[in-house]
């Protein structure tokens, strides 16, 4: 009798921990992020005849897909993330890279990242400032 029930709990705690499995990047696919996180309010082609699409959820959370793989995904820092200070001291024990990115048409001037491609983390930050602007998650190397 006990078999039984065990048996059922833990079928349902197997059910309700893979509806909130974590996305992998470069393994999760369109219709699993779908499916977890539901319909995007909107979809953006950052190139035309491109394999990639931008998925665009709510507060600002996008995940770029390329060739049906969710391979990033990008979201606005929290409170405590938004100092640049914050990410030296979280990848101390990271090698990190220093980037400058080219100027978009829709910035107010040239950002850089910071990347710690062990932990598949990287920050935008505006190098005036040493703020934060958006974290992104990518596939660890």
């Amino acid at each position: 009798m006990f078999s039984k029930y065990a048996f059922v709990l833990l079928a349902l705690a197997g059910a309700c921990a893979d509806s909130n499995a974590p996305i992998r990047y470069g393994e999760t696919t369109k219709a699993a992020l779908v499916a977890d996180k539901g319909q995007p309010s909107s979809a953006e082609k950052p190139l035309e005849n491109s394999p990639t699409e931008i998925l665009v959820y709510p507060d600002n959370q996008k995940y770029q897909v390329t060739n049906d793989v969710v391979v990033a995904g990008f979201r606005e820092p929290s409170s405590d993330e938004k100092s640049l200070l914050y990410w030296r001291h979280r990848f101390k024990d990271c090698p990190t890279t220093f980037e400058a990115l080219s100027k978009r048409d829709n910035h107010l001037h040239p950002e850089k990242e910071l990347k710690c491609a062990r932990d598949g983390v990287s920050v935008i930050y505006d190098p005036n400032t040493d703020q934060v602007t958006r974290v992104v998650e990518h596939a660890q190397k």
